[in-house]
């Protein structure tokens, strides 16, 4: 076990929390054996911008790492043990894509939201009883569209995503979908769905985002 002093980031192994003001970090095969037999606590976060009063658009980072690999996806993750939920906002928003506390407002708790899969699927595949997290999602509004995003070694990158890429995505992943529509933040609950995520759902969705992008 390996204790990293104050904010230092070290990549490769997955679990940290607070001790004593350091962060511990755990073998990855105890941290596969915690996601094998326990439900992990995370908090992702809705963060977006206006543009114009017509155009929102939401902040998304393209995953290097399971689960949810190659997908756009929420900024977020676990929570630290003694880490109060809005403190895991601000400390993922700074990690996962570079916005200090000042560029940003938390709004509000959105809610609490299940995401699993077993071990057929293709997310964490080679654990025995599959892969479980709660997320407690939060809505932030980021004030300056100019802020600088910088994406840490969890992502590939990040996109500004509208709501006409959501709609005309042929299948969102259930948990993005069910977390948007609790949010409120667009007029219309979003339906398409695609329960079939693991196999081709949200890879559409990604590519539709990137070609309107490019």
């Amino acid at each position: 076990m390996k204790i990293v002093p104050g904010n230092k980031v070290v990549e490769g192994n997955e679990v940290r929390q607070f001790r004593s003001g350091a962060r511990t970090i755990i073998s990855d095969d105890l941290y596969h054996k915690v996601l094998d037999y326990t439900v992990l606590s995370c908090v992702d976060v809705v963060a977006y911008f206006d543009r114009s009063p017509s155009d929102r658009v939401i902040l998304m980072v393209e995953r290097r790492e399971n689960p949810a690999k190659g997908m756009l996806w929420y900024p977020g993750g676990r929570q630290f043990k003694n880490e109060s939920f809005e403190d895991t906002v601000r400390r993922k928003l700074r990690e996962e894509v570079g916005l200090d506390a000042s560029e940003y407002s938390i709004e509000r708790q959105i809610g609490a939201f299940g995401f699993s899969c077993r071990s057929e699927d293709a997310m964490y595949g080679d654990l025995k009883e599959g892969f479980h997290a709660n997320g407690i999602d939060y809505l932030a509004r980021i004030r300056n569209g100019d802020a600088a995003i910088k994406v840490d070694h969890t992502s590939k990158g990040y996109r500004w995503v509208d709501e006409s890429m959501l709609r005309n995505s042929k299948g969102l992943h259930p948990y993005i979908a069910e977390v948007m529509n609790a949010a409120q933040i667009f007029d219309e609950q979003f339906t398409n769905i695609d329960h079939s995520f693991e196999e081709q759902g949200f890879i559409l969705f990604l590519l539709v985002s990137f070609l309107r992008i490019h």
